[in-house]
């Protein structure tokens, strides 16, 4: 389907953008929660298990924009419903938010509101799709998002480091204004040379992205439908996920009682992973047996499935780099951001190159170049040699160039010389986290291709949210998985005069296992 002229493109680009930039108050949420209000750190587990929650129901966000149209309309009016949720949860948090109860109540509506305009916009770009373009309409949601991803990391540190908006509004009416109407959330109180003031501004101008998809959902091409032409489910869908998701608040509730064990902690998320994978299990074999969907629907969920199930090892991982490096964490999270920057060129070029190939040939490469790339972490988990590899000329030159930016932001007019002492073990995790990073991004588009392909007409949001749902549960078994493996795997080895360690192992066992999902795709069909 061609894009007509119209907003669709722009509508599609503002909400992706917007989840993308609106990390921008990370940093300012965890001063305010943290250093402002001292919050336990039972309350911020609390707080992130909450928001968390918001998302995990995003099938139930589907089935009420896919099944309950508002005078006629199935995205428009939820659309803007959501894009004021948002607005409401951010102005809440800047001029309401002055303790535990206020913060989380804002923390939840903003989430339900972001968490909604996703799952509005995913199901509004697989309806208008066609075979051959849900690829690109894929390319262009993660390009917006990995841009505002990029920007927010740039920015959010500058704007609070260098009291941007109090310079910028410290001395004007608004502040006035805000401090008459506000005075106890906009006072100048400094706690640990962060300005309050400076943390309010940010999640108050945070609160104004929003209407960027407010006024372009206004003038929203939405396809006018007959309420009894929508209706493609019984009660019962809705009725189970009410109960999957009352059960995931009792489990959540009861692992956050205070006094609970590391143990307990994963039994509530296994619990909750066990839940929904269950609710999941009966939606499809709901829709498959009354002929809503087919066999491959199934066989595509496992597939994602096992794509994200890998087991991961990121907390070994940072202990490595942190404690047993001494590695610097700044310079760390310099290279984590790199993500952002490696996904925004990695969906140019999968819409330049990769699109118009076979899909199943397509995902059968990405998952096997992406193991083989694997296995050069290999050599991040022995010190000497990748400090030796690390200084070699061309990587050392090729990573400098790409943290130069982000380095930039710390050291200022220091950062190439910084860039150029600091150990070669960093420019090699550098270089190979970018290559990663972008592996990553060219083998989940075509993912979500394959799940938007698979998505019956008429349940778009619920189906495609359904499929997300899968490949986030796949990364929550993983994670578990990973922590559990790696306890019974970490020390030293040495094998026929061979020695190596646990961290080894992790990326031996992470990649092999990346190769399961495989023998699920070679069965799959008509999915091009």
């Amino acid at each position: 389907m061609k894009i007509k002229k119209d907003n669709t493109k722009a509508l599609i680009i503002s909400v992706y953008f917007v989840q993308g930039i609106v990390s921008i108050t990370g940093l300012a949420l965890f001063l305010l929660t943290r250093n402002v209000f001292s919050f336990t750190w039972l309350q911020l587990s609390f707080l992130g298990a909450l928001s968390t929650l918001t998302w995990c129901i995003k099938p139930l966000y589907g089935f009420l924009t896919d099944q309950v149209p508002i005078m006629g309309f199935r995205r428009k009016p939820y659309l803007i419903l959501s894009s004021l949720l948002t607005f409401f949860g951010y102005c809440m948090l800047a001029m309401y938010g002055n303790g535990f109860i206020s913060i989380v109540i804002a923390s939840i509506i903003l989430n339900v509101g972001l968490g909604f305009s996703d799952v509005i916009i995913d199901g509004f770009v697989v309806e208008k799709s066609t075979n051959a373009t849900v690829g690109r309409y894929q390319s262009l949601c993660w390009r917006a998002k990995s841009f505002g991803i990029l920007l927010a990391s740039i920015l959010s540190g500058i704007l609070i480091e260098r009291a941007v908006f109090s310079k910028l509004l410290g001395g004007s009416k608004i502040t006035s204004l805000l401090g008459t109407l506000f005075p106890v959330s906009f006072s100048a109180q400094i706690i640990e040379s962060v300005n309050l003031l400076d943390i309010r501004y940010i999640l108050l101008f945070t609160s104004l992205l929003p209407f960027i998809v407010l006024f372009l959902s206004l003038q929203m091409n939405d396809t006018h439908v007959e309420i009894k032409e929508n209706k493609k489910f019984s009660p019962q869908i809705l009725i189970s996920a009410l109960i999957a998701l009352f059960l995931t608040l009792l489990v959540a509730f009861w692992g956050l009682i205070p006094g609970k064990t590391t143990s307990s902690e994963a039994i509530t998320s296994i619990s909750i992973f066990i839940i929904w994978s269950v609710w999941i299990c009966y939606y499809l074999l709901y829709l498959i047996k009354h002929k809503q969907a087919n066999y491959t629907l199934f066989m595509a969920a496992l597939f994602l499935f096992l794509w994200r199930f890998t087991p991961s090892f990121g907390a070994p991982w940072s202990d490595y780099f942190i404690n047993n490096l001494s590695l610097s964490k700044e310079k760390l999270g310099y290279i984590g951001s790199l993500a952002s920057l490696s996904w925004l060129i990695g969906t140019f070029i999968y819409n330049k190159f990769l699109d118009k190939l076979p899909l199943k040939k397509l995902l059968s490469w990405t998952v096997i170049i992406g193991v083989l790339l694997s296995f050069s972490q290999l050599i991040i988990a022995s010190p000497n040699i990748a400090n030796k590899i690390g200084n070699f000329y061309m990587i050392k030159y090729l990573a400098a160039i790409l943290l130069y930016p982000f380095y930039f932001l710390g050291y200022h007019f220091e950062a190439w010389q910084e860039l150029m002492n600091q150990p070669g073990i960093l420019n090699l995790e550098a270089l190979l986290s970018f290559l990663l990073e972008m592996m990553f991004i060219l083998s989940f588009l075509p993912l979500l291709k394959l799940a938007a392909l698979v998505t019956p007409k008429g349940v778009e949001a619920t189906n495609f949210s359904v499929m997300a749902s899968i490949m986030n549960l796949g990364l929550v078994f993983g994670s578990i998985s990973g922590g559990w493996i790696y306890t019974y795997i970490e020390g030293q080895y040495a094998i026929a005069g061979l020695s190596f360690t646990g961290l080894h192992l992790t990326i031996i066992i992470g990649a092999l296992s990346s190769l399961l999902c495989l023998p699920v795709l070679y069965k799959l069909k008509n999915i091009s």
